[in-house]
């Protein structure tokens, strides 16, 4: 399967697990895998398809029936990275992604931006606010400046949203 091809595939196996999900704020789920891949995509030189996929299919273990078998290896341990197990939180993520490849760090980072800045409902203004968030959020920012992304444009973007919300002071 070339670039291409996979990153359809992932689109597509993305798009039938995620079919009649709905955010709390009544948009389609399929609405964040997309976005976070394409933040991934556009902000990140030189991504390989592979990371595109694991950026479609970042969600699939953790919310839905599917599984992500037929995918390569390096699409499966970084969405397997970023799977929270029942009885997990951001935290046990957080603590697994200290020596994953960069590449799984930068879909969480695109995955935390996209659910902090694209939400505009109540709900989503409580979410924001709640201490997991506000924590994970700063561990996420700290893990990535420690590996050498703070250079990035998906660290900056999500730094400076962060900032903006009063989750760190730099």
């Amino acid at each position: 399967m070339n670039s291409t091809q996979l990153v359809a595939f992932a689109r597509e196996v993305a798009r039938i697990a995620h079919a009649g999900q709905l955010r709390r704020n009544g948009d389609p789920f399929l609405l964040h895998p997309f976005g976070v891949a394409i933040l991934v995509s556009s902000n990140v030189p030189s991504v390989d398809s592979e990371t595109i996929a694991a950026a479609l299919l970042h969600d699939v273990l953790e919310d839905t029936s599917h599984t992500i078998d037929g995918f390569p290896d390096k699409t499966q341990c970084i969405v397997g990275l970023l799977t929270k197990s029942p009885g997990q939180n951001d935290m046990d993520v957080l603590r697994r992604l200290q020596l994953a490849p960069v590449e799984a760090i930068l879909v969480r980072i695109a995955d935390r931006y996209d659910n902090l800045s694209s939400r505009f409902s109540v709900f989503d203004a409580l979410y924001r606010e709640k201490p997991r968030v506000i924590e994970s959020t700063v561990g996420i920012l700290s893990l990535a400046e420690s590996r050498g992304l703070s250079g990035s444009s998906l660290f900056r973007s999500l730094h400076e949203l962060a900032r903006s919300m009063g989750y760190v002071s730099r």
